[in-house]
């Protein structure tokens, strides 16, 4: 089973993923007011390499397909500085003026929030909580702590957060991995602990069976849906359930 992912890289853009963890972290909830000491948390540490011309531009348009994907980003509440807000994000400054805010931390914020995205729409939270945390030597990884009850979940969020990303910034097509994939793992995640048959997730959900089943083979690769096999299986359905752990 692959884990979380090592390194995603573009035209223009590299992610490395230095470490990835699912605890407590008690040393996080100074950093958010939110966090509660009971809830297990996603500890990310991320290094990025991204320099566009016009930071503010960039994160703009991705914000905005990013909207297009998940549009819950925009009820985001934010406490983070105002040129950093998902909900409007720094407006370029003149070409003296340069530019207001550090892309990679900009870049890393915005992946915060749509983890947090990803996670409350697979579980359902009401509430779920993150912060960025960013050193002051930005040459280092920095850190996000993502409230995620569940490592198969905090796996998906990462990959599929990152893989849109990369993507997006990108300009290529998303390939089926856009909402129907976010929506199928919740369909998985909602039946945990039983499997869930390809076929019949296809009919819920409306779309092509062979697309479903390339959608499960890719949660399955990912780490979040794990392939169950049965002897006697005549309907030439394929059975996932939730991986463990």
């Amino acid at each position: 089973m692959k884990l979380f992912p090592k390194r995603l890289e573009g035209r223009e853009i590299a992610i490395d993923v230095r470490a990835a963890n699912v605890g407590k972290y008690p040393e996080a909830l100074g950093l958010n007011p939110r966090f509660h000491p009971d809830v297990s948390r996603l500890k990310l540490q991320l290094s990025i390499e991204w320099d566009p011309e016009v930071p503010e531009e960039a994160i703009r348009r991705l914000l905005g397909s990013l909207i297009n994907l998940s549009p819950s980003l925009k009820n985001h509440s934010c406490r983070g500085p105002k040129e950093y807000q998902v909900q409007q994000p720094a407006a370029p400054l003149s070409e003296d003026e340069g530019a207001s805010v550090e892309p990679e931390l900009a870049l890393v914020h915005l992946i915060e929030h749509v983890m947090i995205d990803v996670v409350a729409f697979v579980t359902g939270s009401r509430t779920v909580s993150g912060v960025t945390g960013a050193p002051e030597d930005l040459s280092r990884p920095f850190d996000l702590f993502i409230d995620c009850p569940d490592p198969a979940v905090a796996r998906f969020a990462t990959h599929l957060t990152l893989h849109w990303i990369v993507t997006l910034l990108d300009g290529q097509s998303l390939d089926g991995t856009g909402p129907s994939t976010l929506h199928l793992a919740r369909h998985l995640y909602r039946h945990r602990p039983h499997a869930i048959n390809s076929f019949a997730a296809a009919k819920k959900m409306g779309k092509d069976p062979d697309s479903v089943k390339r959608a499960l083979d890719w949660l399955e690769e990912k780490g979040f849906g794990c392939r169950v096999n049965h002897h006697m299986n005549f309907s030439g359905a394929s059975y996932y359930r939730l991986c463990q752990g």
